[in-house]
């Protein structure tokens, strides 16, 4: 019995001289094994110079179309996608039609008893990891009916490669975990082996673009309730709007005619670019979505779009979306997530226009359905300017309930462009803290509170207000007496200009009066201040200087969260901060600059690539230029010296340590030494 292999690298047995009976066997066999493929393949695709009729499976023989394109023929169009497979697109080729998904990748199996060391060693006792492979995923998601601190994993979630598995212990080792340990055997995960779209290293140069030609709607069109994708490395730009409705994306996740049904269960994007886009970047009815570390720029509608309707347990971080004002259009909103779902670090501006009278929103929180609530959600670290309304929790559907909002930065630049609502309107929800925020710029109004929705125990603590112009520091209109449960408290409130920044009922009030206010319970105390803040350099520079009247002003809120925005300690000192900031001077003292995660800033830029970090920087002469990387603690994590020349420089780093170890993901600052002078500024890795 001799065996060969067919295109696609299927087993195929030329059997001589056997019995009736063991053909039939063979004959069966081989029907299992054409259907049911085991192992992962590798595919290779060239818009430019590859052919269909080639195997596709070796770099010098792609496709010219990939696996379920529609222009497809030959090989190409009868190969089918199975778990595990890789699709790798040619750099530096632009890719210039649309892909239909109708594959999935598989779930390998879910646990809901983990734990899980600071070193990545995740154990569930009850798990039977003899299937898990160093070829598939790990997805800790959050599921914990609680906004406490104390019995939560929340900062232990993310999405991480599985290294390598002890089936016999029950463990999995994640070398790259950069969360919290969790010791209580209770966090929920999910394995996946997903199929995987992206580029690879030494096939190409340059970036794998996918062009609409502003003629097509989407690179990539999943539908038939498809699962388990992975999209990485990849850059979509000119997508098309026929002017019908938003729901689709440059990744669609619908079924046809692109009516909103459909939907994809552990869509995962990481490291992928969105240009030009007259829609969304993604749309997906879909659960389990995590995107991280994406760059959206010229986007008039959604950003990254969940629907409110059934998503569930998404994850949103490291992510930058920039609208596109010069479209009327505008953008409907940056992120958009649901039940469960964590969206922390991520960088929305510029959402200045809107699809009707009632969007814009930086974040666009809208509820479920009649029996899926949206709840338990955490959205922290996020910094979002210029938007209509940054963050909106509507009454739609049920509402929103149980949400922690803190540690987030609100620029309103509403005297400059026209743009501006309320940086948060509640309406519709009720167990929402909404914590150590810093609100500064103008609006029509900062926080909105709307009791014509559900709407009930409400705590506003340690915020930072400061309104440029005559907004409505705290807008509440009739009815609001009627609610209970209603905690406003130890917050600073400034307006330079207006002596009578608040609104309720219709009336301009004053911060005496507006403390008046006889909420159910009293609401409100002497712990309100009044005064300027003290930045260091609004709106540049948010942190409040050390002799602030918000320094160690805050209450404690430890039961819920325990650092700022660059995860700094609190209390750092004798007390809680007001604000997104700890002020300090036991830690290396450096601002959040959001324009570091993908953007430049006006020293150098922060380039990322798939395993490292490039710095690049202008010189007026040659010389030496030296890198310095330290963590939040000031420790030195190393040291990078070049050669210069005159103009345009740049300084790779992998990522490793002085001592050759991987740096594990995070905050770093990264200061820049030329002859007498230097700058700093944060970054993100996140290799």
């Amino acid at each position: 019995m001799k065996p060969t292999i067919s295109g696609n690298g299927y087993y195929i047995f030329v059997a001589k001289h056997i019995s009736p009976s063991f053909s039939l066997g063979i004959i069966a066999i081989l029907i299992i094994t054409l259907f049911f493929r085991t192992y992962a393949a590798e595919y290779y695709v060239d818009f430019s110079d590859g052919k269909n009729n080639n195997n596709g499976t070796i770099a010098s023989q792609p496709f010219k179309h990939c696996p379920g394109d529609t222009n497809a023929d030959g090989e190409a169009a009868s190969t089918i996608l199975s778990p595990g497979d890789f699709v790798y697109f040619k750099k530096g080729v632009s890719y210039k039609s649309t892909i239909r998904i109708k594959s999935s990748g598989e779930k390998i199996l879910e646990g809901s008893h983990a734990s899980i060391t600071s070193e990545g060693i995740l154990t569930d006792t009850d798990g039977d990891f003899s299937k898990v492979t160093s070829d598939h995923y790990i997805y800790i998601r959050n599921s914990k009916e609680s906004l406490k601190l104390e019995d939560n994993w929340i900062f232990s979630c993310g999405f991480w490669k599985i290294d390598s598995v002890d089936s016999d212990n029950h463990q999995i080792i994640l070398n790259t975990f950069n969360g919290k340990a969790y010791s209580t055997p209770e966090m929920t995960y999910t394995i996946i082996n997903p199929i995987t779209f992206t580029t690879k290293e030494d096939w190409g140069r340059g970036e794998a673009v996918f062009d609409c030609e502003n003629k097509r709607i989407c690179a990539f069109h999943i539908i038939d309730d498809n699962h388990c994708l992975l999209f990485e490395r990849i850059k979509i730009q000119n997508a098309y709007y026929d002017g019908s409705n938003y729901w689709h994306g440059s990744i669609t996740c619908a079924s046809e005619p692109f009516t909103g049904k459909g939907r994809c269960d552990y869509l995962i994007i990481r490291n992928c670019e969105f240009y030009n886009l007259a829609a969304n970047g993604i749309y997906n009815l879909g659960s389990y979505e995590v995107l991280q570390n994406n760059y959206a720029k010229g986007v008039a509608g959604s950003g990254f779009q969940s629907s409110s309707s059934t998503p569930r347990y998404s994850l949103f971080e490291y992510n930058v979306v920039i609208g596109r004002p010069d479209l009327k259009l505008g953008a409907r909103s940056g992120i958009g997530s649901a039940r469960f779902g964590i969206v922390r670090y991520n960088v929305i501006k510029d959402l200045c226009h809107s699809w009707d009278v009632g969007h814009g929103n930086g974040m666009e929180i809208i509820g479920g359905n009649s029996d899926n609530d949206n709840y338990y959600g955490w959205i922290y670290g996020n910094y979002i300017e210029n938007c209509i309304t940054p963050i909106s929790f509507a009454d739609e559907n049920g509402g929103s309930h149980y949400y922690n909002v803190f540690n987030n930065i609100f620029v309103g630049r509403l005297d400059e462009t026209g743009c501006g609502s309320s940086a948060i309107t509640v309406c519709g929800c009720d167990h929402l803290n909404i914590f150590n925020n810093t609100f500064y710029g103008s609006m029509v109004r900062w926080l909105k509170l709307n009791p014509e929705g559900l709407f009930d125990y409400l705590q506003v603590k340690n915020n930072i207000i400061y309104a440029t112009n005559r907004a409505g520091i705290i807008v509440s209109p009739n009815g609001l007496d009627d609610v209970t449960n209603i905690e406003i408290d130890f917050n600073h409130y400034y307006s330079p200009k207006y002596s009578t920044p608040f609104t309720h009922e219709g009336d301009n009030i004053t911060f005496n009066e507006w403390k008046n206010l006889s909420f159910k319970p009293d609401a409100h105390s002497t712990s309100n201040i009044s005064t300027d803040p003290k930045f260091i350099d609004a709106p540049n520079d948010l942190r409040i200087k050390g002799y602030s009247p918000c320094k160690d002003k805050g209450t404690d809120l430890s039961e819920y969260f325990d650092f700022d925005i660059r995860s700094v300690a609190r209390p750092c000192e004798n007390g809680w901060d007001m604000g997104a900031y700890e002020c300090t001077t036991t830690v290396m003292d450096i601002k959040f600059n959001p324009d570091l995660m993908w953007n430049d800033c006006n020293a150098f830029q922060v380039r990322k690539t798939a395993n490292s970090i490039i710095f690049s920087f202008h010189a007026n002469h040659s010389g030496k230029t030296q890198l310095t990387i330290y963590d939040l603690s000031g420790k030195k994590m190393i040291n990078l010296i070049i050669k210069n020349t005159q103009g345009k420089n740049s300084i790779k780093w992998n990522g490793d340590n002085i001592d050759g170890i991987k740096c594990a993901n995070g905050c770093y600052l990264a200061t820049i030494r030329f002859a007498d002078k230097s700058i700093s500024n944060l970054f993100m890795l996140t290799l």
